[in-house]
């Protein structure tokens, strides 16, 4: 990324957030463009594209064989009011976890909102709403549990469970500019 180099494993079945060297954000399902000057991978679906997504099909109106999982008829997109994520699904169960998750304003600018592990009480609706009321155009989730954790202006503010805080070799920053 940014030197042309890449690192990690290429993740085709999960969503990437990629930005480019003119700072576009580029939010897509599988790998990140190859243009992309830094980008993160393996993140699930909160919003994209000012659609939420759920467990399931949601759409504004009753329509004829209208499928409630998985990709929608393409003439029944135009009315959906919330897309399916079987990854979605599989952590709503989980709500008790740590979540981290970061969203994108229109105006390129980044939410970053983070539910310590130990005192999680969100589900993921409640967590994807947060984004949602934030007017955020896109909003991702990553993988949560006690490895979440965040560390703004030199105050950890959520901090990760003591193994992890041990072994955790990376994380995601955000630069704040103003």
């Amino acid at each position: 990324m940014g030197t042309g180099e890449r690192y990690g494993s290429s993740f085709p079945s999960l969503w990437s957030v990629s930005q480019t060297s003119n700072y576009k954000w580029v939010v897509q399902y599988g790998d990140p463009p190859s243009n992309a000057y830094t980008c993160i991978g393996g993140l699930y679906p909160l919003i994209v594209n000012n659609l939420k997504y759920g467990e399931n099909n949601q759409y504004s109106r009753q329509l004829v064989n209208s499928v409630p999982g998985g990709e929608p008829l393409a003439r029944h997109k135009q009315f959906l009011t919330q897309r399916s994520s079987a990854r979605f699904a599989a952590l709503n169960i989980a709500k008790n976890k740590g979540k981290a998750g970061f969203g994108i304003l229109l105006d390129g600018s980044v939410v970053v909102i983070v539910e310590q592990d130990d005192a999680a009480k969100l589900t993921y609706y409640e967590f994807r709403d947060l984004f949602v009321e934030r007017n955020c155009i896109h909003a991702m989730g990553c993988e949560g549990s006690d490895s979440v954790f965040l560390y703004y202006d030199n105050t950890w503010e959520v901090s990760a469970s003591f193994i992890k805080n041990n072994t955790q070799t990376s994380g995601l920053g955000f630069r704040i500019d103003g």
